[in-house]
């Protein structure tokens, strides 16, 4: 019934607290990762579809725990589909500037899967 969470966090405030920085400092040195979600609703059996996308994903060998997941050293890619709507999300997040690349390269396999 009780949470850790708030004497944890008290702890953390207190260890940054004494490195006499501002927190606006150390906000300032944590890296942005650009970070896109997408909804697609689908209109074929969502397993089917994954399956499809796993075939097509293969070679890049993905983490098949919550959906398919793809793990480089520059971005961070998973596809997974809704357990409660008919639609598949897609989750990019990058260091790079190739946000827009990603997007499209991943939804074209997305489509493809779409159909049967």
């Amino acid at each position: 019934q009780y949470s850790d969470d708030p004497f944890a966090m008290s702890l953390v405030l207190a260890e940054i607290i004494s490195g006499g920085e501002k927190l606006s400092v150390l906000a300032d040195e944590i890296q942005d990762f650009p970070y896109m979600q997408k909804s697609i609703r689908i209109d074929d059996d969502p397993s089917a579809v994954m399956l499809r996308l796993e075939e097509a994903l293969a070679r890049m060998e993905p983490d098949t725990l919550d959906g398919l997941k793809i793990t480089t050293e520059s971005y961070s890619v998973l596809i997974r589909p809704s357990n409660t709507e008919p639609i598949i999300r897609l989750y990019i997040e990058t260091v790079g500037n190739d946000m827009a690349d990603l997007e499209e390269h991943y939804m074209g396999l997305i489509r493809k899967a779409m159909k049967p």
